[in-house]
């Protein structure tokens, strides 16, 4: 199995883990990170209220090998009922030969609009969205809210300041499907003039949310829906030569 794999760290995280104590990978053998990445809650068991809150967590990455690297580091949430949701936050980093960044006081805000439930929250380290390496935690929600968004503060940067995207790209909309409004979250690398649009399923545009310069960085545009009929809806992003576009599904 080699970096890139879609196998790597793509099991249930409640089997057992691989002999390097990393998530499962899929198959047969075990990937071998040479970069690892080890997260724990500072308080643990934690229990967000309804109307949202955040709870801090310790983070460690190890260069085991004798090279220096250029690595990023991401976060997702295992949203019950819904399945994996993020990037919540993407950084770069740099690794000298077998060095290790230790991060004792990180925090993630987890929304009044995420669902109750059981959670998993998971950091990776690679080349994003190619993972060398994982770990996870558990958290829980006690029932919903409405309103919110996802963040977290102080990664692995010496200052708090965020790194750029390293491409645009449109990482979707959350919840969805939704009741009335979604959060649909987009990254630039650069600025530009970029221009975010709702579509119906007969390529009817029923929204511009963004039509605009914007600087560089990681973004979030709000959609209030209570005007248009439930249904199947596209967003769109489009900045410079590049577009993609999502599925949404919006129930009332």
């Amino acid at each position: 199995m080699s970096l890139g794999s879609p196998c790597i760290d793509a099991g249930n995280p409640g089997t057992p883990f691989d002999p390097d104590g990393t998530i499962a990978d899929m198959g047969a053998l075990f990937f071998n990170h040479p970069v690892e990445i080890t997260m724990a809650p500072n308080s643990p068991p934690i229990i967000i209220p309804p109307e949202g809150g955040r709870f801090s967590f310790e983070a460690t990455i190890i260069n085991s090998s004798d090279m220096a690297v250029e690595v990023e580091v991401w976060t997702m949430a295992d949203v019950p009922g819904v399945g994996h949701y993020g990037p919540l936050i993407k950084r770069s980093i740099h690794l000298a030969p077998h060095q290790t960044i230790y991060r004792p006081n990180l925090s993630q805000s987890v929304p009044g609009f995420a669902p109750g439930g059981d959670y998993y929250y998971i950091g990776y380290v690679g080349n994003y969205p190619d993972k060398m390496d994982s770990s996870f935690f558990a958290f829980s929600k006690a029932g919903e809210s409405t309103a919110g968004r996802w963040s977290v503060d102080s990664w692995f940067e010496e200052t708090a300041g965020l790194s750029l995207p390293v491409r645009a790209s449109l990482l979707g909309n959350y919840p969805n499907p939704f009741n009335s409004s979604t959060t649909i979250n987009y990254e630039l690398s650069s600025s530009a003039e970029v221009k975010l649009e709702v579509f119906t399923l007969l390529g009817e545009k029923v929204a511009t949310l963004v039509d605009r310069w914007q600087e560089a960085g990681y973004k979030s545009v709000s959609w209030e829906a209570s005007g248009v009929s439930s249904g199947a809806y596209f967003h769109r992003l489009t900045v410079g030569d590049y577009s993609e576009t999502r599925r949404m599904i919006l129930v009332k």
